[in-house]
C-alpha cells in the first residue's frame, strides 16, 4: 500500500513539475506552476521513503531531476548577481498592500502604514469603505491618485515625494493601473502600481497575461529606471512571469532576499508568490520582505531601493 502510494505521488508531482513549463497557454496546468517550493519539500520526503521500501534507482533519480527542475525556478531567489551596497545617493522606500475588499481590520492597517512611515504606499482592494478607513493616514502623503471600486480591484499611490500620476489601463483589461513619474536621485523614476485579475478561468487567464504582455510592449514608454508593483496574480516561478522579465527587462526585487511568500496568508502549506515589486534601470534593492499579517488574505511587502 506504502509502495502504491509513493508511486501516485511520485507520478503526481513530475506531471505537475514538467507540464506547467512545457504547455504554460494551457489557464489550468498554469496554476501547477505556483506551488514548486512545496514540491521539493515533498519530493525530499519521497526520497527519504524511498530507501525505507527499497525502491529502484529510476525512482530516485526521477526524484533528483525533479528537485533540480524545481530549484531552477527558486534558487535565483536567493543568489543574486547584484552587489548590494548601502553607498547610495538616495534610498527610497515602499511599502505595498493588498487590503482584502472585506477585511475589517483597519486598526492593524493604520498601525502597519504609521510604523514605517515609507516614502511610497500602494494599496489595492481599496473600497470607498477603505478610503474613509484610511483617510487619517493619507494626509502624511500630500501626493496621490486614489480610484475606490465597489469590486476587488480599486488602488492607489500615495507619495511623500512630488509626483504626477494617471489611472491607466492595459490591453483589455477595465481594471485601473496607476502609472507615477517622479525624480529620484536625480533621475527620472516611473512606477506602474497594478493589479491584474486571478487566472481562476481560461477567460481570467487570457487576459491577466494580455495585461501583462502589454505592460511589457509599453516598457520603453517609462523611464529607464523603473517599478512595477503589485498583486500580480501569478507567482514567481510561472512561465508568464519568467515571460514579464525577460519582455520587459525586469528584475525580481526578491532576488539575493529569498522566497517571501505572501498569499494565502491562512494556509501557509500553499503559501506563494504573488506580490512583486520588479525594477529596471540603476535602481538598486537594499531591503526586501514580507509584512505582517493584517488581516487581509495577503502579507504586505517592504521594499528600499537605492540609486
Amino acid at each position: 500500500m506504502l509502495k502504491k502510494l509513493y508511486w501516485f505521488i511520485l507520478v503526481a508531482l513530475g506531471f505537475s513539475t514538467i507540464l506547467p513549463s512545457l504547455f504554460y497557454d494551457f489557464w489550468f496546468l498554469d496554476l501547477f506552476a505556483h506551488f514548486r517550493v512545496q514540491y521539493i519539500l515533498v519530493l525530499l520526503f519521497l526520497f527519504l521513503i524511498s530507501f525505507h521500501i527499497k525502491s529502484k534507482l529510476f525512482s530516485k533519480l526521477f526524484i533528483v531531476s525533479l528537485v533540480i527542475w524545481n530549484s531552477i525556478y527558486i534558487l535565483p531567489l536567493y543568489f543574486s548577481n547584484a552587489t548590494i551596497s548601502e553607498n547610495t545617493n538616495e534610498d527610497l522606500s515602499i511599502l505595498s498592500v493588498n487590503l482584502l475588499s472585506s477585511n475589517t481590520n483597519s486598526a492593524q492597517v493604520l498601525e502597519l502604514i504609521r510604523e514605517k512611515d515609507h516614502d511610497i504606499l500602494v494599496l489595492m482592494e481599496l473600497t470607498p469603505h477603505w478610503e474613509t478607513e484610511l483617510k487619517s493616514v493619507f494626509k502624511s502623503y500630500p501626493f496621490y491618485k486614489v480610484e475606490p471600486r465597489h469590486d476587488n480591484f480599486g488602488i492607489a499611490l500615495f507619495s511623500k515625494i512630488d509626483m504626477s500620476s494617471s489611472i491607466v489601463y492595459f490591453e483589455n483589461s477595465l481594471k485601473p493601473s496607476i502609472k507615477a513619474e517622479l525624480s529620484f536621485g536625480g533621475k527620472p523614476l516611473s512606477i506602474l502600481a497594478s493589479h491584474p485579475v486571478p487566472p481562476i478561468s481560461s477567460a481570467y487567464f487570457d487576459s491577466r497575461n494580455s495585461q501583462l504582455q502589454d505592460i511589457a510592449r509599453k516598457r520603453r514608454g517609462f523611464s529607464e529606471n523603473f517599478i512595477l508593483i503589485g498583486d500580480l496574480n501569478t507567482s514567481s516561478f510561472s512561465s508568464h512571469f519568467q515571460e514579464l522579465l525577460s519582455n520587459a527587462d525586469l528584475v525580481d526585487s526578491r532576488n539575493g532576499f529569498g522566497i517571501a511568500s505572501t498569499w494565502p496568508v491562512g494556509f501557509y502549506p500553499l503559501r506563494t508568490t504573488l506580490d512583486h515589486c520588479l525594477i529596471g534601470g540603476d535602481l538598486q534593492v537594499l531591503e526586501r520582505y514580507a509584512g505582517k499579517n493584517v488581516g487581509s488574505d495577503h502579507l504586505p511587502i517592504f521594499i528600499r531601493v537605492g540609486i
